[in-house]
């Protein structure tokens, strides 16, 4: 499934990114200087999770039954986080990166979402009033 293999490609280079530079990665997001603490969280958080979530997706898209799972997880995670995203900058003054990464989360929530609607497994309508697998009998 392409779209979870461009989108599982972004998170991992992004999680790679940021377990290799995470000083530039976290600069770049508008964090000072960090304790040891915070770097290490930053370093399992920002790189592990989304480098977890990157071969996850990479993986599944290769799976022929784990991909109406994997694109239902990709987009329910990707629609929250973008949500937060929004929450984050209306609540708070925050850089001009942040709106440029709400703008890329919205995108791949968007995408994710058309991918789930126009996906038979996952479609929540059909002509026959039955969805996924069972309309297809």
């Amino acid at each position: 499934m392409t779209i979870l293999r461009l989108i599982g490609a972004l998170y991992l280079l992004s999680g790679v990114w940021c377990l290799l530079a995470p000083k530039l990665a976290s600069g770049y997001l508008g964090y000072g200087a960090l304790s040891p603490a915070a770097q290490a969280e930053f370093f399992t958080v920002y790189g592990g999770l989304q480098t977890g979530l990157g071969v996850a997706m990479l993986w599944c898209s290769l799976i022929q039954p784990a991909r109406a799972g994997a694109l239902l997880f990709a987009t329910l995670f990707s629609a929250i986080l973008a949500l937060s995203r929004l929450i984050s900058i209306l609540n708070a003054n925050t850089p001009n990166e942040h709106t440029l990464l709400l703008a890329l989360e919205l995108s791949i929530a968007a995408a994710l979402i058309y991918s789930c609607y126009r996906d038979p497994d996952l479609s929540f309508y059909s002509k026959s009033g039955v969805s996924g697998r069972a309309a297809k009998q």
